[in-house]
């Protein structure tokens, strides 16, 4: 059973951790051993949402077990669309291991992910048709997110051919879309679950939008930091080299398929990535934090405030960037 109420003083770390362990248990109840397998290992930050957010919504402990698989079935969502990540982007490894297709084959790498999504889907069933359509709603634009990413190298080298820049709303309409959606779904599905009204649901689908941008910008921070330019994250390197022939040349040569390495491409750039990144994160974190002060009073208010904080900070650290937030 649950520990009812808030406990005095807690904070984000302990409630995360905490609702990680009770979210890791229903999952692997949910899942076989191998899907589960392949679910876990990651933060469960979407999961973890969930369940704050039906915390904040007025969840009743009572209906705790609901919201944790609610909460089990939002991450086999997102540990499904990972298994299909690594085969369209042809990732060998995942969290140090090898990806599913690279381990057992294609076919049985997108059988898994089929099942464990409907798996999932089986589970918010039981939740109402409310909470279905949301996670199939934002099942939709992951999709959609995923697809553009898809045919982002394509369209990187037509508009450098024609444009002087890019504009940045292409990088942030594929991140709201093939990340923030799983954010947003999580959230709003909390709130759905909690029984909150109409009007508190579309709060919390927006604060889980914000949060889920704030944590994609600092993901691919730290991953052009690591060197790693990929799909979406390659645009805001066009944007701050805008202008640059050497540097759009190469970038030309990349997104058509050329022998470039990444680290040939950064080398040319006497740009600052912070500089374009730091403030955006910051800046939808502040839009999460003033979303969530609307929120009716309660006990995990406060949570609310410090999750998108705690989340950017722990991608950061992946890649040794500390920043004031």
């Amino acid at each position: 059973m649950p520990k009812k109420g808030k406990k005095e003083g807690i904070d984000i770390k302990e409630f995360i951790d905490t609702t990680r362990k009770d979210i890791t248990k229903a999952i692997k109840e949910k899942y076989d051993k191998k899907e589960a397998e392949k679910i876990l290992g990651g933060k469960q930050f979407r999961g973890v949402l969930t369940v704050l957010s039906w915390r904040a919504t007025g969840g009743k402990d009572e209906d705790y077990k609901k919201v944790l698989d609610t909460a089990a079935a939002v991450e086999g969502m997102h540990g499904s669309s990972l298994i299909l990540d690594d085969i369209f982007d042809g990732d060998k490894m995942r969290r140090g291991k090898e990806s599913l297709w690279v381990a057992e084959g294609i076919g049985n790498a997108v059988l898994t992910a089929h099942h464990v999504i409907t798996s999932a889907l089986d589970t918010i069933l039981n939740r109402g048709t409310d909470v279905l359509h949301s996670v199939i709603s934002g099942w939709s634009k992951a999709v959609e997110g995923e697809k553009k990413d898809l045919g982002i190298m394509k369209k990187i080298g037509e508009e450098i051919i024609t444009k002087p820049s890019i504009p940045e709303e292409a990088y942030f309409d594929v991140i709201s879309k093939k990340t923030a959606s799983f954010f947003a779904t999580a959230a709003k599905g909390g709130a759905q679950v909690a029984g909150a009204d109409e009007d508190t649901v579309k709060t919390m689908e927006e604060y889980g939008e914000a949060c889920g941008i704030a944590y994609q910008l600092s993901d691919d921070l730290v991953d052009i930091g690591k060197g790693k330019l990929e799909g979406a994250m390659i645009l805001p390197i066009i944007i701050a080299s805008s202008g640059e022939k050497v540097v759009r040349d190469k970038l030309l040569s990349f997104a058509l398929g050329g022998t470039l390495k990444p680290s040939e491409i950064l080398s040319d750039m006497d740009i600052n990535i912070k500089g374009f990144f730091v403030p955006e994160i910051k800046k939808y974190v502040k839009k999460a934090q003033e979303i969530a002060e609307t929120i009716p009073d309660s006990d995990y208010k406060k949570l609310l405030q410090e999750y998108p904080v705690y989340i950017t900070k722990e991608m950061l650290k992946e890649g040794g960037i500390r920043i004031k937030i």
